[in-house]
């Protein structure tokens, strides 16, 4: 038994491109044992609608069902307890507004048979097709309040149908029934699309259809034998010895025989093995009988076919205790007698003529040495007779011509499917480049469903082209993913080493700056025109840990902040802060000769401070031991003292402080991964995290854009390798995520002044990624 399977999905009444999250369908693996079905089917039906829970619970009860061992009831069993257990851990975790309920409904395929597994309040109807035996179909509605298993048998044209709730309800039960007796699965399709579409509701749909398996060979049986004709003889017949009288035989009589009591059907032999000799017939004398395999529902008795232009046989009653024997076998063994004679004839008959060939040869050979003794000339006997030119044939010539032509045209079309694939691959391979920036660019999946086939074409023509290899994984990754995140293309600027603790990282001026904390040293690489590449052979040493400027020692370098163009740093600054309260001065502007020196007042002792920010001409120290920021304004073009931002004992707990930022307000991304903003030292409550996609994110690093309106903030998170974007609001507005995983262990995070392209260092490598702008992007 085989079965058709197709997924619906709809979207507030409109039939969905994408794929569904609730619904799959999963085949056998190719180590999981025969008992445990064909293929599984798996409906998330929740509430409220949370698709990346419904593919997560749906792939839990797909991978436990596999991965169990027993019957088909058992694994199950253990396959919807799992994904309970795990929506109910969910739950208890989750906050108010993001718990979750609903059902859970699967569906195992075994030859005739069908499972039906429930959690909750699930719908699923089946329908039974008619069978031969003449039993009606019809549908029957399943509602189980309860951890539940059921059982039914499937006929070739019954369907199962697993549903959501808005769709099982959306429309009575006999119009459920009335779309399952179209009995073909492309019409209840096209008929429950005309139906769900413009109505506003959303859910999906699972049909199942069984189909019969294909028949089996042709068997062949054997006919009945047919009597030997006995040929005309000149002698008398041989009379019997029993002592019965036999009867004559007429040309309208018909040959007595014994006809077999049953006829048992016999397997057809395969191709490779040959049939004995004593077993061989006529093709005349054979029926061909179709056969199908036996199924479990009856067992056909043997069925043969009658024979044609056959006469029927007879049975002769016995007369008397000793057989007699038949003129048909006295007619068969005088023709045997026969055969036997003429072959002892013929065989004589070669042994004289072989005789008399030797005898002719000895004496042409003796004549030859006689001759060749008496005088005179003796001619040559091996002379070689002239040899004439065998006739013209031109059908033969001109078959040759055309053979040869044929061969040469094989070779051609070898070698152009050998060379012209890889040719036209790399033609198809720029256009794959190009579509693919496209798509990272418009994030519209259309782009990425258009890059998927291309790439397929491409690995058709040459399938060891590795690059279109990966554009076609990248492309699946893409389209599966493109309904929760959008999806970046980064660029590698520059290969770092490893790392005792995070770097730093810096962009402005068209300037990279990263302080390497492996050499305790600052670095700098220019930007190319494009802002993800560099024209320089490698970065600028801008100042590291021993030099000494103005007397002052470098010392351990903590952390390097921008100070805008303005004021008294007409082109901008870099600020280095060292240990002991020595900013180190640097302007790219006047070169690396012009490094200048300030000294802070305060508690700075090596140690306290661990993160350093500036916005506009003032600048920002976290102080660990004070449990406060303190910030430093210029007078007269120097800072020196600081003013404390929080009041006493309104700072929260900086001690696990991770980053921090400033626009008019100030960011603080602490340890337990929350985010708050502050606004002259109080709390801003305009500012709060809401929206978000789920509630497991950890943020690690921050980047926030200078404009305090319309600027947005960026928040990366390595353990799920996505960064999630937010207004100045707090609201969510999208997250990015990588196909090839290279949001792996990030520790820094920056965005170019214009807001186009986000860096990264990560993995321990510096790159770009252009931000996509949207320009077509696929509407829901």
């Amino acid at each position: 038994m085989q079965y058709q399977t197709e997924i619906l999905r709809f979207e507030e009444g409109v039939r969905s491109r994408h794929p569904s999250p609730d619904a799959s369908i999963a085949a056998a693996q190719a180590n999981v044992l025969s008992d445990a079905g064909y293929q599984i089917a798996v409906l998330v039906d929740l509430t409220p609608q949370l698709p990346y829970r419904s593919r997560e619970i749906r792939s839990l009860v797909i991978k436990t069902y596999w991965a169990s061992s027993g019957s088909i009831v058992a694994r199950l069993r253990r396959a919807l307890a799992t994904a309970n257990r795990h929506l109910i851990a969910f739950n208890q975790k989750a906050e108010s507004g993001n718990k979750c309920a609903g059902n859970i409904t699967c569906a195992v395929f075994s030859d005739d048979e069908a499972f039906l597994g429930q959690v909750g309040a699930a719908y699923a109807y089946v329908w039974h097709a008619p069978d031969p035996q003449g039993s009606p179909g019809g549908s029957q509605l399943e509602l189980f309040p309860k951890h539940n298993i059921g059982y039914t048998t499937m006929v070739p044209g019954s369907i199962v149908c697993l549903t959501t709730t808005n769709i099982a309800e959306a429309q009575a039960r006999e119009a459920w029934q009335q779309a399952l007796s179209l009995s073909k699965l492309s019409l209840i399709t096209s008929h429950l699309n005309r139906e769900f579409t413009g109505r506003t509701i959303s859910g999906s749909i699972i049909l199942a259809q069984a189909q019969a398996s294909p028949t089996s060979a042709v068997v062949r049986l054997p006919a009945q034998p047919r009597p030997i004709a006995a040929p005309p003889r000149s002698k008398p017949e041989p009379t019997s010895t029993i002592g019965v009288a036999q009867p004559s035989r007429t040309p309208d009589t018909p040959p007595i025989g014994v006809t077999p009591r049953q006829s048992v059907p016999v397997a057809a032999p395969t191709p490779d093995e040959p049939m004995p000799e004593e077993k061989e017939r006529d093709t005349e004398d054979e029926v061909v009988i179709q056969t199908t395999p036996p199924t479990p529902v009856a067992t056909p008795g043997p069925v043969v076919t009658a024979l044609e232009d056959e006469e029927p046989w007879e049975v002769p009653t016995p007369q008397a205790t000793a057989p007699r024997i038949r003129p048909a076998l006295a007619s068969f063994r005088d023709s045997v007698e026969d055969r036997i004679q003429d072959w002892k004839a013929r065989r004589r008959l070669r042994k004289l003529q072989t005789i008399e060939r030797a005898t002719t040869a000895e004496r042409a050979r003796l004549h030859q040495a006689v001759r060749t003794l008496l005088p005179g000339k003796v001619e040559d006997s091996r002379k070689a007779a002239p040899r004439t030119a065998p006739p013209e044939k031109p059908r033969l010539m001109a078959g040759l011509v055309l053979g040869f032509l044929l061969v040469v045209a094989l070779i051609t079309v070898t070698k152009y499917l050998q060379l012209g694939g890889p040719l036209r691959a790399e033609e198809l391979l720029e256009d794959a480049r190009k579509l693919r920036s496209e798509a990272y660019n418009s994030q519209d999946p259309q782009d990425w469903y258009a890059l998927r086939t291309l790439a397929n074409q491409i690995t058709n023509l040459d399938p060891q082209n590795t690059e279109a290899f990966g554009y076609l994984e990248e492309a699946r990754e893409a389209a599966e993913m493109l309904q929760s995140a959008a999806m970046l293309d980064t660029v590698p600027i520059l290969d770092l080493g490893t790392a005792p603790s995070p770097r730093r990282l810096l962009v402005a001026g068209g300037w990279v700056y990263i302080l390497e904390t492996a050499t305790d040293a600052v670095i700098g690489l220019p930007l190319a025109s494009d802002h993800i590449s560099t024209n320089a052979d490698g970065p600028v040493a801008v100042i590291r840990r021993g030099q000494n400027y103005m007397g002052e020692i470098v010392n351990h370098i903590v952390d390097i902040a921008w100070i805008g163009p303005g004021g008294y740093y007409t082109d901008g600054a870099v600020f280095i802060y060292s240990e002991g309260g020595v900013i180190f001065v640097y302007e790219p502007a006047l070169g690396l000769g012009s490094i200048s020196v300030q000294r802070i007042q305060g508690d700075l002792a090596p140690g306290n401070v661990t993160i350093m920010e500036a916005f506009e001409d003032r600048i920002y120290l976290v102080h660990r031991q004070l449990n406060q920021i303190l910030m430093y304004e210029p007078v007269n073009g120097i800072y020196e003292l600081p003013r404390p931002y929080f009041a006493t004992g309104t700072a929260p707990d900086l001690q696990l402080t991770q980053d921090l930022a400033v626009d008019d307000r100030l960011y603080l991304l602490l340890g337990d991964s929350t985010l708050r903003t502050y606004f002259l030292g109080d709390r801003d409550p305009s500012f709060e995290m809401r929206d978000l996609p789920d509630t497991e994110f950890t943020p690690l690093v921050m980047a926030v854009e200078p404009d305090p309106d319309n600027g947005l903030v960026y928040l990366a998170d390595s353990q799920q390798q996505r960064i999630m974007v937010l207004n100045k609001r707090g609201q969510y507005v999208r997250q990015y995520r990588l196909p090839r995983g290279d949001l792996n262990r990030i520790e820094a995070l920056a965005v170019s002044p214009t807001a186009d392209t986000i860096y990264l260092i990560a993995e321990n490598k510096l790159v770009a990624a252009p931000l996509p702008s949207f320009d077509a992007q696929a509407t829901q």
